[in-house]
């Protein structure tokens, strides 16, 4: 993790337990890890679930593998109909948000990068990462 604040690198949000989130992951802050992948492949599907907390306000998820940006969520925020966002301060337990897209990727290493356009503190605005699935796929 990048950009996190303090030394905590995991949090509970209700029931769900994710790397960062409230108060951890906020403006700035990433999750990487490079990744061996053992088939041969020519595509990799990416699955991930993620958990916007805090009060985001049509901010976006940005996904890079190998450094090449590869995903761009739709914006996420927090009124009317677009509503994800919750604290976990008082026990709710969130639905994570569930991304999955196809990449172009013939590597046995994948270097996966997960960020946001967050503009505000971890108090506020902040992400965490629950689940991450790569499925290598021939051509």
């Amino acid at each position: 993790m990048r950009g996190q604040v303090g030394s905590q690198s995991c949090s509970q949000c209700g029931s769900t337990w994710v790397l960062g989130g409230q108060s951890i992951l906020g403006s700035g802050a990433s999750v990487q890890k490079t990744f061996l992948l053992s088939s041969a492949h020519s595509k990799v599907n990416v699955t991930l679930e993620l958990l916007a907390t805090g009060y985001w306000d049509w901010e976006q998820f940005k996904v890079f593998v190998d450094d090449a940006l590869v995903f761009t969520s739709n914006s996420v925020g927090y009124c009317c109909q677009e509503l994800v966002s919750t604290y976990c301060y008082s026990g709710d337990t969130p639905t994570p948000l569930r991304f999955s897209f196809i990449t172009n990727h013939n590597s046995t290493l994948l270097k996966l990068n997960i960020t946001t356009t967050l503009n505000e503190d971890a108090s506020n605005e902040a992400f965490g990462v629950k689940r991450v699935s790569l499925k290598p796929l021939d051509g």
